[in-house]
């Protein structure tokens, strides 16, 4: 269960986190009048790892945005899952569509180590456009984003080389693959073998051996579900 944070927990408190959320990705790129606007109307909340932040065809919520830890996005589009899409890492937003059009979500996101968040409810997000109207385009900057994530997963997956594309996962989870990144890198991607495999669409031996090689080059480390 999300609880309210606890500095003693070595997250930031509640002013750092909005300092920093305002100066990475989305908000870096929209209005600062909006980005303070909207900045005080979210609630700072803690979770533990391994835990829900919603679930699939949950009902409609507010919008999340990542100030520390890792969460995990669990898809299932189509007859199979859910499996693991994305990490999500610090200064990604997520729960848009749900938030807008009010319908169930159509990913889940659950914390993969302990992870601190900012909640924009609905009913505080409805407050800022009805307040400001032209603020809805400033949420079309985050669309875009969020759809660029997308589309760079869709294009790791078309490389042929099992390899490249193993090693262009990694890259791409780490916030280190394509132009014009907005997010702080990873120096770890926090995903087990068998998640990477999946990921990377390998088989947990080929995924096994691609890693094995990218470390003997000296280009990884491996380490527990790392």
């Amino acid at each position: 269960m999300a609880r309210k944070v606890d500095t003693a927990e070595g997250f930031f408190g509640d002013a750092e986190a909005r300092e920093f959320m305002a100066s990475t990705g989305w908000l870096s790129r929209v209005p600062l009048e909006f980005s303070q606007r909207l900045l005080a109307s979210c609630v700072v909340l803690t979770f533990g790892a391994d835990e829900k932040v919603y679930n699939l065809d949950d009902p409609p919520g507010g919008l999340y945005g990542l100030v520390s830890g890792r969460v995990g996005m669990w898809v299932a589009p189509q007859e199979r899952g859910p499996y693991l899409g994305h990490i999500m890492r610090p200064g990604h937003w997520f729960g848009l569509a749900s938030a807008l059009n009010r319908k169930s979500r159509a990913i889940g996101l659950r914390t993969i180590k302990p992870s601190q968040l900012l909640l924009v409810p609905m009913n505080k997000l409805d407050q800022l456009v009805a307040d400001v109207p032209g603020d809805w385009r400033h949420f079309t900057v985050l669309a875009e984003l969020n759809t660029a994530i997308a589309m760079a997963a869709v294009d790791d997956l078309l490389i042929r080389s099992p390899s490249k594309r193993c090693a262009a996962v990694l890259l791409r989870l780490a916030g280190l693959r394509g132009s014009g990144q907005l997010l702080p890198p990873l120096t770890t991607v926090d995903v087990t073998q068998d998640e990477l495999a999946h990921l990377s669409n390998l088989s947990r031996n080929t995924a096994g051996v691609v890693l094995r090689e990218l470390e003997m080059q000296g280009v990884i480390e491996l380490g527990y579900r790392s």
